[in-house]
């Protein structure tokens, strides 16, 4: 078996080696050729030529380059006419891999797009191409596969590779271990992997950069060099600054690990921040004449970083609507006193903040808070998730429920768009059919708290339990709150009981959300 790759950028070139890997393990006879970088070649790809050394952007630098594009796409239609390869994989860069896309259908060949080109952002028309001369559409996005297959593409969803590439990094321990004694909060700046992004986006980080260690003096700074021409660049334009700024080529890992903090280019590698979970500011700098274009007519989606558009449940423009980050918002923390990076906050509706910070600083943040906050002990943040009507699910229940009769639909705790996980079918089945017998209540009981898991019984189920107990909380008087699944008919009845048919009564307590009726929705068979 024989597979033409055809990859010009430095990110497709690490994606086009782990697939031509993975290929290889299951097939070793598998024969792969055609332009790629270093990396596919030291994967065990034959090099037609080294297409990365082109990856340019906008439209001007690729036509100073047409000549070189021309030749390369001859001998790939040269190729593909003698030697006839059973599948030509394309890795991003749409411009000239149109090109080869279109040799390739001349020639019969299976074509197959791995990395797609945005066309959900910008320029959807794009998509009749697609159509026309892709075979199969290879998606790393959880909603790019519906796009594409609303728009009558063949389409699969893969996820995206780079988190395959972060489980693979060994980092340079004796590195980390140099780095990680000296002085000073670091901020890792990654100004992109393409030379042309070095040089538009680097002064910018640079002026950012400043502006910290002027409100943080103890701050440092390293710039992580794709290769050694790009960091010849940043070390010039980093000579006469008055802070320290350390340049390093080939550490991008070992200095993300070891960053508080980071300035980022828009690419890929902010799937590698989101991994590690390190605050990060993204800047990619257009000029005004792209940028006014871009957001009057072709930009479709709110953010342009991969994180924010896998986390959004809908990062479409809808209706024309721009949209505006600096706009205020319910979730807006511009008041934060806390230096970026400190720790994270997450509010949730019912008024609790849950506050994760390093534990050197916990005591100075409980101070920092009480004026503003009370401090809960678990019991306490317990008491109150069942009276939120939170359902947690621990060892004692996990395999008692399906979210749905937790209320975790309701509370936001499921998604119905991503990509497949464990008891997905028996989820998705459940919320179609809308058929759902029991579901999460809160109860007092003048009784100590029982366990989780143990039985709630109603007459009208007899002997048979109709629910369990999920999570319960001791008050000072003796008695409990508690939260239970438990059969719709027996919480309408009101004869509820713990423990035994005979047990303790059930209080039912107000659920401070509407749950939607459970009634079966039509199928067509």
């Amino acid at each position: 078996m024989k597979v033409f790759f055809s990859v010009g950028e430095p990110s497709g070139d690490l994606h086009g080696a782990n697939l031509i890997k993975e290929l290889r393990q299951q097939n070793p006879g598998i024969e792969c050729v055609g332009y790629g970088g270093p990396k596919m070649a030291d994967a065990g790809c034959q090099l037609h030529a080294d297409l990365t050394v082109l990856a340019v952007m906008w439209i001007l630098r690729a036509l100073l380059n047409l000549h070189h594009f021309w030749r390369l796409y001859r001998r790939a239609g040269d190729y593909f006419r003698d030697e006839r390869p059973d599948a030509v994989v394309l890795i991003d860069y749409p411009g000239f891999n149109w090109w080869i896309a279109r040799a390739a259908k001349k020639c019969g060949i299976p074509v197959f797009y791995y990395g797609v080109p945005q066309m959900w952002g910008w320029a959807g028309w794009r998509v009749r191409k697609m159509r026309r001369l892709v075979d199969h559409v290879l998606c790393k996005l959880p909603f790019e596969a519906d796009w594409y297959r609303q728009r009558h593409c063949h389409a699969t969803y893969l996820g995206h590779p780079y988190f395959d590439e972060v489980q693979r990094q060994r980092p340079d321990q004796a590195f980390l271990d140099a780095q990680s004694s000296r002085a000073g909060r670091l901020v890792t700046i990654l100004p992109g992997s393409r030379t042309q992004e070095v040089v538009k986006n680097l002064q910018g980080f640079l002026i950012t950069a400043a502006e910290i260690h002027r409100r943080v003096p103890d701050a440092r700074f390293a710039i992580a060099g794709f290769n050694e021409k790009q960091a010849a660049m940043a070390r010039d334009q980093v000579a006469g600054l008055d802070f320290p700024v350390d340049v390093f080529v080939g550490r991008t890992p070992e200095l993300i690990r070891l960053s508080h903090c980071c300035l980022a280019c828009s690419g890929s590698v902010s799937l590698e921040l989101l991994a590690h979970a390190k605050p990060t500011v993204i800047m990619y700098r257009v000029g005004w004449l792209f940028y006014t274009l871009g957001r009057t007519f072709f930009m479709k989606v709110k953010f342009i970083t991969l994180v924010n558009l896998m986390a959004a449940e809908d990062p479409f423009l809808r209706g024309g609507a721009k949209y505006d980050p600096r706009a205020a918002s319910d979730d807006d923390v511009s008041g934060n006193p806390f230096p970026l990076g400190y720790g994270t906050a997450i509010g949730l509706p019912d008024g609790r903040v849950l506050v994760a910070v390093p534990a050197d600083r916990a005591a100075a943040t409980l101070a920092a808070l009480a004026e503003h906050a009370v401090a809960a002990d678990e019991t306490v943040w317990r008491w109150l998730g069942i009276r939120a009507g939170v359902a947690p699910i621990t060892l004692a229940t996990q395999e008692r429920h399906v979210p749905q009769t937790a209320n975790w639909e309701v509370l936001g705790g499921v998604s119905f768009t991503k990509g497949c996980y464990p008891g997905q079918e028996i989820v998705a089945r459940s919320q179609h059919l809308g058929i759902l017998k029991e579901r999460a209540h809160p109860f007092h009981v003048a009784a100590p708290p029982p366990a989780p898991a143990t039985p709630v019984f109603s007459s009208v189920f007899g002997e048979q339990a109709c629910g369990s107990v999920v999570d319960a909380v001791a008050l000072p008087d003796g008695s409990a709150d508690l939260i239970a699944v438990v059969q719709l008919a027996a919480v309408e009845s009101g004869d509820v009981h713990v423990g035994a048919p005979d047990g303790p009564a059930l209080e039912r307590l107000t659920l401070p959300y509407a749950l939607p009726a459970s009634a079966p929705k039509r199928v067509k068979l």
